[in-house]
């Protein structure tokens, strides 16, 4: 009976070494961050709980860690939620949506692509986010681009 306990009490990694990689590099190949937005992956990766797939730290620990401001530390948080590789969770001590001297709560977001109908961003969890469209050419217009070139007589 003991070793059934025992058993029943292992916890499941959510978020491992190969997740982290696969972050790192989702975030580097990504055309819409900027510099500061890899430095505070790496910093958030480097404190992320490898069972709850969740990284607890304040923004002035990640701004010393990075060797920037709190400001665009803050800027880049931001950025890459909104380009989808992290959510935030702010933490309410007594009050309605934390504040200063508060750490937030980041989800780090392993997005993949994986064929075949329904398949769309994943995070660690496995649940589906945005899926792919049954019917892509429906609401699709086709958009005529004209290039211009003018030549100037000298």
């Amino acid at each position: 009976m003991d070793l059934n306990k025992r058993d029943s009490k292992v916890k499941e990694i959510v978020f491992g070494p190969g997740d982290k990689l696969w972050f790192l590099e989702q975030v580097a190949q990504d055309s819409k961050a900027i510099g500061i937005d890899s430095k505070v992956a790496v910093a958030l990766a480097n404190r992320v709980d490898k069972f709850s797939g969740t990284a607890t730290v304040g923004q002035p620990w990640i701004a010393s860690y990075v060797g920037a401001s709190e400001r665009h530390v803050r800027r880049s948080i931001y950025r890459l939620c909104r380009l989808g590789h992290l959510s935030i969770e702010h933490i309410a001590r007594g009050r309605a949506l934390g504040g200063r001297h508060l750490a937030n709560i980041y989800r780090l977001r392993k997005r993949t692509q994986e064929s075949g109908p329904n398949k769309g961003d994943r995070v660690a969890d496995g649940v589906d986010r945005t899926p792919v469209s049954q019917n892509p050419d429906m609401g699709v217009r086709p958009v005529l681009t004209l290039h211009l070139t003018l030549y100037l007589k000298v």
